[in-house]
């Protein structure tokens, strides 16, 4: 990145980097750079107003700034060909300057999610991932909601805007070894923003991000005391799963329950998935000799098990509890701590940022 003054690159690469430095000091990004590097473009922007005093401050403790061992993919600026190596278990992904002629490029990460309250949840998360590493960091980041199966558009628009862009969506699965429809909102993701080295896809194993929701959470709900004797009994019905929740829950549909469909009765690992929700409800089991009588007395598309609450009832219910100054540390089931655990590590990794006040 250092070339002399006469160079055809210098003044692309001043603004390029004079790009990222801004967006440093709004406090959208950490920047960082070898020792040469940010003594060189001290020196140049030493006078700016903008970003001068930032240079000055990373020159002045570069022994200490340093990427946190807590992140475990960076981006590496330089003149060269765009190239990804991994060292020390972390992806390094080295892009040219020219990326970044922009101002827009370099802003905020845009983190996207099917609505937003997703993002919502997810930056809920990484406040709690953080918390984990016992540090101080600071993060930013633009919440969008992609509106459902629309979520791919709204991906490649932003992509196609050169904005840096995380996604995170659920795989809808519904029994442990589903594989996803082809017209699925994963699938229609799946191939979109491949190989696009300022982009990042996060998929979860679960049937939905509810899937994801602790549970004490849920418990804190005051639908299930003012609610309907159908709430009360939905949640009873819940809480039978929770005796094999790691089993159970990643794959179970909060907002419709399971119902009697052709997919149903024609796939044996999704009846047989059915039956094992059947067998750990005391209420189903002392009614009916077995599954297969109990299943043969329900009507095409009747319920086979209950919903625990319909439409966005447990989401917006969730985000109140986050904004409020009661919620719970979370307990979380073993596979809910694994995709918390995942959305965490990438939220960091891609929204991780200095403070403002740090460089103003």
């Amino acid at each position: 990145m250092i070339v002399d003054a006469s160079h055809q690159e210098y003044k692309p690469i001043l603004r390029s980097v004079h790009n990222l430095a801004t967006q440093a000091v709004e406090g959208n990004h950490l920047l960082l750079g070898e020792v040469e590097v940010i003594d060189h473009f001290r020196e140049i922007f030493e006078n700016d107003v903008i970003v001068g005093q930032l240079f000055q401050k990373l020159a002045s403790n570069i022994a200490i700034n340093s990427v946190p061992s807590s992140v475990t993919f960076y981006m590496e600026v330089i003149r060269g060909a765009n190239n990804q190596r991994v060292e020390g278990g972390v992806t390094i992904y080295q892009m040219n300057y020219t990326h970044f002629s922009t101002l827009d490029a370099s802003g905020q990460t845009m983190a996207i999610g099917e609505d937003l309250n997703d993002v919502k949840v997810f930056e809920h998360i990484l406040k709690w991932f953080i918390s984990r590493t016992h540090s101080n960091f600071h993060y930013s980041l633009h919440p969008l909601g992609g509106n459902g199966r629309n979520i791919h558009r709204v991906v490649q628009n932003e992509l196609n805007s050169k904005h840096i862009t995380i996604c995170i969506i659920d795989t809808d699965k519904k029994y442990p070894n589903d594989t996803p429809a082809p017209d699925s909102t994963y699938s229609l993701c799946l191939p979109v923003g491949n190989g696009v080295p300022y982009y990042q896809f996060v998929p979860l194993n679960v049937h939905e991000i509810e899937n994801i929701i602790p549970l004490n959470y849920i418990d804190a709900f005051d639908v299930w005391t003012t609610g309907t004797a159908t709430d009360v009994r939905n949640k009873r019905a819940f809480d039978f799963l929770r005796s094999q929740a790691n089993d159970l829950l990643p794959y179970f549909d909060y907002k419709k329950g399971i119902h009697k469909t052709t997919e149903l009765t024609s796939n044996a690992d999704y009846t047989d998935y059915a039956e094992k929700c059947f067998l750990v409800n005391s209420d189903k089991t002392s009614a009916y000799a077995n599954f297969t009588i109990y299943l043969s007395g329900i009507g095409d598309k009747g319920i086979v098990y209950e919903q625990l609450l319909g439409g966005s009832g447990i989401l917006n219910r969730t985000v109140a509890l986050i904004d409020s100054p009661s919620c719970p540390a979370p307990v979380l089931e073993a596979y809910q701590e694994a995709d918390w655990c995942v959305i965490g590590q990438n939220m960091l990794n891609w929204c991780i940022a200095k403070y403002r006040e740090d460089v103003n």
